[in-house]
């Protein structure tokens, strides 16, 4: 009973653990996985929210533009600002003046609701007063020669944020940005003053407060190609450095500027922000939108407790059936267990009886039929076991010899001795890759793609030493990863390619190795132009290759062991053929029947 309860509890103890790391895993990738899709998700809509914030933004700054070049170029404008080069000084001179820029101005702007306050300004940077507007507060900010500094040209300019007291009760500070543009004289094209707007900073703002969703912690800030807010939900940063009030890296300002989003960790205890960015190409503005991820991410939470919910349930579930498992499976297992013990001991007449009709009885059926063969198998086993050993053995001695090591060690010494340093690099790689594919974790079967790599990095390693006889090509097929070969196949019979057809010729020759995809089986054709053979020579070989013949010859004895090992793993029906013709070529055929490649895991 001891033994009963032992198994029990191991399957009971196994099958819970297993499905609970199998629920645990399962739960993490979920989270982890809909995380990812969640913050995907914020980015596309944090992006889309920017790029309507974007066509808001130009929208209003077109406008204002418009507004300001349809003023330069009204004909009043024009002929106010020729007639007067500086303001006039009489009280009649200004109301005419005021008079008459009131009422072609406030006919174009009507009710604009984007322009805080308008003036002109003369060729010699005063204000005209013209609006109305007391601009002294503004005209301070700007100074002098802020106008003739800024150098307009005939295009709008819009600069800021200047930060103007008001001249109104509580004497508020305003940020304001300032469009300005030159008005010329249609008949010589000269400047003849300007045409001023000032924007506050809560028009632009307002753009992103009726765009951003109400329920998100968002904040956005509009820069200048400085780096200077310009506008920002955090008024205390306006006119100060972004990088510097967001405490963001130079290098990651680079990086949010380039990728256009970027994930910034808040510190210990906050939140992720989620940073977007776009630049608005018509005044090289660049705007920012952040956002925490807390508030994006609120469904992640009621995703995580359902989990959590389920996986207690599922949890609690498996215990239960893992005990009933474990009971069910333990009682008969412990009568096979027993007759196997007795077998173990030598006693091979050993019988179950069962009065199932499940699994276990096809169990206890192959159990019983086992041990009357077993005799007969084990004595078979033991001798092919023997025989494939033995084979597998001397094809890996034969073929990863100590003086191609050493060969190929003393190629790569004269590489370096002759300063080529790149060469010696390479040789010394394709060495490192032909030993780790030929020792492959002493797994004896791989995939047919690692046995051509081996046999690419073999070749390359003997055209190095063999330049001025050897060249060579390797056309395979696709699907190469999915098959399976015994390893160190092809690399005895390139090894006699090399050794017996091309060396021996004495000049340069070429060797291919060509793989066809057939129906249910691979065929490999290793083909040199070398010596080749005469029709006895060949006979011989052929023989030796039907009669597994070791003898003294190393061509034989290569293409005997490769063939040898083929059929004692996949049948006599596969193998090697030759074809050759003297002074011509020799053609290696091996055919091996497509076997599915399953990679060892270690």
């Amino acid at each position: 009973m001891k033994n009963v309860f032992s198994i029990r509890y191991k399957i009971f103890i196994i099958y819970s653990l297993l499905i609970i790391c199998i629920l645990i895993f399962t739960s993490v990738i979920t989270n982890q996985v809909t995380r990812n899709a969640n913050v995907e998700n914020a980015i596309q809509t944090s992006q889309r929210e920017l790029a309507l914030i974007m066509n808001n933004l130009d929208a209003k700054i077109t406008h204002i533009f418009d507004y300001a070049t349809t003023v330069a170029v009204n004909p009043n404008v024009i002929a106010m600002l020729k007639k007067y080069k500086t303001p006039p000084q009489s009280a009649t001179a200004q109301y005419q003046l005021r008079t008459t820029l009131n009422k072609s101005v406030n006919s174009i702007l009507g009710i604009n609701r984007n322009i805080a306050m308008w003036d002109l300004v003369a060729i010699d940077n005063k204000f005209f007063g013209a609006s109305g507007y007391n601009t002294a507060p503004t005209a301070a900010v700007l100074g002098k020669n802020y106008f003739s500094n800024i150098n307009p040209k005939n295009n709008c300019i819009i600069q800021g944020p200047f930060m103007i007291t008001e001249d109104i009760p509580n004497n508020p500070t305003i940020p304001k940005m300032v469009v300005s543009k030159s008005v010329v004289d249609l008949d010589n094209l000269a400047t003849i003053g300007y045409v001023a707007f000032f924007v506050n900073e809560s028009s632009f703002a307002a753009i992103f407060e009726e765009n951003m969703p109400a329920d998100t912690q968002t904040s956005f800030y509009v820069l200048n190609e400085n780096n200077i807010v310009l506008s920002s939900s955090e008024k205390e940063l306006i006119g100060t450095d972004f990088s510097v009030g967001e405490h963001i890296s130079e290098e990651n300002y680079r990086q949010l500027c380039e990728n256009g989003n970027m994930i910034l960790s808040g510190g210990t205890g906050s939140t992720d922000i989620l940073y977007t960015s776009k630049m608005y190409e018509g005044t090289n503005w660049r705007v920012i939108n952040a956002v925490s991820l807390n508030s994006l991410l609120q469904g992640q939470e009621a995703v995580n407790r359902f989990t959590l919910i389920i996986g207690i349930l599922a949890c609690v579930i498996t215990l239960v059936l893992s005990f009933w498992v474990s009971y069910t499976i333990s009682k008969p297992i412990h009568t096979l267990s027993n007759a196997m013990a007795r077998v173990s001991k030598g006693d091979l007449n050993q019988t179950v009886i069962t009065h199932s009709k499940d699994e276990m009885a096809i169990l206890y059926t192959g159990f019983n039929n086992l041990t009357k063969k077993v005799r007969a198998l084990l004595d078979e086993v033991y001798q092919k076991q023997e025989e494939k050993n033995q084979y597998q053995l001397q094809l890996i001695q034969s073929q990863v010899k100590p003086h191609f090591l050493y060969n190929t060690l003393e190629t790569i010494k004269s590489l370096v001795d002759l300063d080529l340093n790149e060469t010696a690099s390479e040789a010394i790689s394709a060495l490192a890759v032909f030993y780790r594919i030929s020792l492959n974790n002493g797994n004896d079967i791989i995939s047919i793609q690692n046995e051509l790599e081996l046999c690419r990095q073999y070749l390359y390693i003997q055209k190095l030493r063999y330049q001025e006889y050897l060249d060579y090509r390797i056309e395979e097929c696709e699907g190469t990863e999915n098959w399976c070969i015994s390893k160190l196949t092809l690399q005895p019979i390139l090894e006699n390619a090399i050794y017996h057809g091309i060396k021996e010729k004495q000049t340069k020759g070429l060797i291919v190795i060509q793989l066809k995809n057939l129906e249910d089986h691979l065929i490999f054709s290793v083909i040199d132009n070398g010596v080749g053979m005469d029709s006895e020579t060949l006979k011989n070989l052929q023989n030796s290759l039907r009669d597994s013949c070791e003898n003294d010859h190393l061509r034989s004895f290569g293409l005997s062991s490769v063939n040898r090992r083929i059929q004692l793993l996949f049948g006599k029906e596969f193998g090697i053929r030759i074809e050759s013709v003297l002074h011509h070529y020799t053609k290696v055929i091996l055919t091996i029947p497509k076997e599915p490649y399953f990679p060892s895991i270690k």
